[in-house]
C-alpha cells in the first residue's frame, strides 16, 4: 500500500499483523488457549483449596 510522498521519497506502509501474532514461535490462538488454560488451573486451584478449608 503506497502512501503520499514524504519528503521526495516513496513510504510503503508494511503490515505489522503477522509479526505482532508470531511471538515466542506461538501464533496468536496458541497464546490465548495457554493463557486461559493457566487462568482455569489458577481458579481450579484456588476452588480446591477453599473446599479443603471449608472440611478441615
Amino acid at each position: 500500500m503506497k502512501l503520499n510522498n514524504v519528503y521526495g521519497k516513496e513510504v510503503f506502509r508494511v503490515n505489522n499483523l503477522i509479526q505482532k501474532k508470531r511471538r515466542q514461535g506461538k501464533s496468536f490462538e496458541e497464546q490465548l488457549e495457554d493463557s486461559l488454560n493457566s487462568k482455569k488451573n489458577e481458579i481450579q486451584n484456588k476452588i480446591k483449596k477453599n473446599i479443603l478449608d471449608i472440611l478441615v
